[in-house]
């Protein structure tokens, strides 16, 4: 059983009354010493190390029979502490080298292996399992790899199964196939639909650990061994298929958990009286190192020493083993609700935030066997905290609290800074504070929007949130990372495309609208030979706005009458031609959506393919933006996405507007994306991944836009992109309202910080919406 193990319970919580009383403590060498801790306040840093030490001393004293600590701050020689019960000595003499069942920390391999495959191009992230797996998934054709790796699949956990809880007691001998555990934890009910939550599954690693063997044609066994232990030359590291090989026997660190007595709290309901775990037993506990762990295969199968895996996780995190962009993917992360207050998980990889500071890795739990790897986010300093029991931690609840102290003072010294003075508390006492994007997500949610959804990056660190409902009805918690409709951010997309256009030397930002669309702009007064594609661009037109017009914004027996209509762009840009020009071209500034209509209408003609398509081979492609899409006529949202709910009059009903026929909004507002995406598109543009200097340039002319400033403090308009002030200078953005939906967003000039909103309510009045997304601008990107 691995990983995040609830009862089988939860990890950090300390469980039963039953205290497994030590007398002695053994310590092996100390490899390193206090200078290794490196810098000026020698006196500290030996002082640092002796704290460590004692922590690790009282965790033995406490209950836990043995534990390695391996801390490297980066400045000199690791530090390594083995401290055990004089009473397991006889058994096995522990070392800080010794080797370990690595259970759950298997799944950052794993991962690893497929986002190698992703950067080859031989796998996508948004591939469904069914592809690889036909017909072994149920309802795989809707899940994809990416939700396996951030336990968003849906998929039920086999670890509660009774055939697994015999295999992990060693009651069952003979060890099921990769195939049949998965079947084991497929033929379960799902929690949830796919993409709606997250749920702990050790089913979704086995099915990714098959999808490997499918892609590459090797087995799992020899593709960690190819891929990852040989270049990173890890030389105690392995795949277990089997029971531990006689040439592995006597570097395998012997493992204990607590007799049948102490056990039973712990097991699910159903079992017989005096189910345990099989070995021998002394002491009270049962020496469990025997029993073949290797089921859980690309789930927690893998075998490793604190100093190997302390290389390999280096190696992850400064960018050794796959392109940095597949890293950022890899940190996008969600809260991981089985770890509670301060953990998030992102692709088979943990981030912690302990009382020292922030630390990436994962945790790892097998029937003796408890191990604690993290690396800062550069990989320049480890640290590795190994227990010698799981279960152990939870039936005495000292052995617990004094396990868990020992992490975060191992961490506080990893990161060279005091360890708290209560350590052994400092991670239960109080929760750690929230992220500002999370009290920024729970704020706008109070505010009264059903739905919020959010991330933020910043460098290579990603955070994401939400909060709220999916449903009103059901209650159903917001997806992550679902789908949304962006609006108006399609404005920025078409605004790429023609500056592309332009610098192909296709069109030109002074060509007259009359140039490519004769008499589509004319009468009352409006001319398309006045007006250029840059005023278009840039709102500063003086055409009229057609949206106005339409029933289907204006009440909700409107929005019911006509929610289905299609409508064509020369019919919607016709309606606006009954009004007469909002000013003569170029001489004021008026957000106009017909502009964008006519925008999309000049790509069709210039490039003869619809403004859609040049997206989609020009952006989403390039970018990989794979859960963004233009909708065409479809009404409905791709799963998994919230309702979306609009509020046409202040202190009215919130109706609900999900089912809208997109062809209204066309290239002014149609397009679909998920936060993640949209994030990825505004720090490719700020980047210069799009466009080049000169195009860039000619994006970024502004003109004053007094009509944002209520929602954009000293908001300027540049062609398709808005500027706004804040508290270290400003930010590019632009926002996204249609019915039920609202997108905001901001990124740095620089395009390393980003922000993105997306909110399923669109309220009468939106100011103080408005007012808390500013400051978390103002938080996230002056950081």
């Amino acid at each position: 059983m691995t990983g995040k193990a609830t009862g089988l319970t939860r990890r950090r919580r300390a469980l039963g009354v039953t205290a497994l009383g030590l007398v002695g403590v053994t310590a092996a060498a100390v490899v390193g010493g206090p200078a290794s801790f490196g810098g000026s306040a020698a006196a500290a840093q030996a002082s640092t190390l002796e704290t460590v030490q004692a922590l690790a001393d009282d965790a033995v004293s406490a209950g836990v029979p043995g534990v390695i600590v391996r801390v490297n701050d980066g400045r000199g020689p690791a530090v390594s502490i083995a401290r055990q019960g004089s009473w397991t000595v006889a058994d096995h003499r522990l070392a800080a080298s010794d080797q370990f069942r690595m259970g759950s920390n298997t799944k950052t391999l794993t991962a690893t292996l497929v986002l190698q495959l992703v950067a080859q191009h031989r796998v996508r992230l948004d591939d469904s399992i069914e592809k690889w797996l036909p017909g072994a998934v149920p309802n795989g054709r809707n899940i994809t790899i990416r939700m396996l790796l951030n336990h968003t699949s849906g998929l039920a956990d086999y670890a509660y199964e009774r055939e697994s809880i015999d295999l992990m007691t060693g009651r069952q001998q003979q060890k099921p196939t990769a195939k049949q555990m998965l079947a084991l934890g497929t033929r379960l009910p799902p929690v949830a639909a796919p993409g709606v939550q997250w749920h702990y599954s050790n089913t979704g690693y086995v099915a990714l650990g098959l999808m490997l063997e499918k892609a590459t044609g090797l087995g799992l066994a020899e593709q960690i061994d190819r891929r990852i232990v040989q270049p990173l030359r890890l030389q105690h590291t392995y795949l277990a298929t089997g029971p531990t090989p006689p040439s592995h026997a006597d570097r395998l660190a012997a493992g204990y958990e607590p007799g049948a007595a102490q056990l039973a709290p712990l097991l699910p309901p159903g079992l017989p009286a005096g189910y345990g775990f099989v070995g021998p037993e002394h002491d009270g506990m049962v020496d469990v190192a025997a029993i073949d762990q290797s089921f859980d295969g690309a789930a927690g199968a893998v075998v490793s020493t604190a100093e190997d895996w302390a290389r390999f996780d280096a190696a992850l995190m400064s960018g050794r083993l796959f392109p940095s962009s597949l890293l950022s993917e890899m940190r996008t992360d969600r809260p991981d609700e089985a770890s509670g207050p301060g953990h998030f998980y992102g692709l088979g990889l943990e981030r912690y935030e302990s009382p020292c500071g922030t630390v990436w890795g994962h945790e790892g739990a097998l029937p003796g066997y408890r191990s604690d790897n993290y690396t800062d986010e550069s990989g320049r300093r480890t640290v590795s905290v190994l227990s010698t029991t799981r279960f152990g931690l939870m039936a005495n609840p000292a052995a617990g609290t004094a396990f868990t102290g020992l992490l975060d003072g191992a961490i506080c010294a990893m990161f060279g800074k005091a360890i708290p003075s209560n350590p052994t508390g400092s991670a239960q006492a109080a929760p750690p504070p929230k992220s500002d994007l999370a009290a920024a997500v729970g704020d706008v949610h109070d505010l009264g929007v059903t739905g919020v959804q959010g991330i933020t990056r910043i460098g290579g660190r990603t955070t994401t949130e939400r909060s709220g409902v999916a449903n009103t009805d059901t209650s159903a918690p917001v997806p992550d990372n679902g789908y949304f409709r962006m609006g108006s951010n399609t404005k920025t997309f078409v605004a790429v495309v023609l500056l592309q256009l332009v610098g192909e030397g296709k069109l030109s930002l002074d060509d007259r609208v009359q140039r490519w669309l004769p008499g589509v702009v004319t009468g009352n007064g409006n001319d398309g030979s006045r007006i250029t594609v840059r005023q278009l661009l840039q709102h500063t037109s003086g055409v009229p706005e057609y949206l106005d017009d339409l029933p289907v914004v204006a009440s909700p027996e409107g929005y019911r009458a006509h929610r289905l209509d299609r409508h064509d762009p020369r019919q919607l840009v016709a309606v606006a031609m009954k009004h007469p020009p909002l000013f003569a071209p170029g001489t004021s500034w008026s957000y106009s959506n017909t502009n964008y209509i006519l925008a999309g209408m000049i790509i069709k003609k210039v490039t003869g393919r619809s403004w859609d398509k040049e997206v989609r081979s020009r952006i989403l492609e390039p970018l990989h933006l794979n859960q963004t899409y233009a909708p065409g006529g479809d009404p409905t949202l791709r799963e998994p996405h919230a309702e979306a709910y609009h509020q046409f009059e202040p202190g009215g009903p919130l109706v609900d507007t999900t089912i809208t026929n997109p062809t209204a909004a066309d290239a002014a507002g149609a397009l679909v994306t998920t936060p993640a995406d949209l994030a990825r598109f505004w720090q490719a543009l700020q980047s210069g991944r799009l466009l080049t200097p000169a195009e860039m340039a000619q994006m970024h002319q502004t003109v004053p836009a007094p009509g944002l400033a209520a929602v954009f403090p000293g908001a300027r308009y540049g062609l398709g992109i808005i500027w706004s002030e804040d508290g270290c200078g400003g930010h590019w953005s632009h926002g996204g309202d249609v019915p039920g939906t609202k997108t905001m967003n901001a990124v740095s000039p620089d395009g390393k910080k980003v922000v993105v909103l997306s909110e399923t309510t669109e309220l009468a009045d939106p100011r103080p919406v408005y007012e808390r997304v500013n400051r978390l601008n103002d938080k996230v990107l002056c950081s």
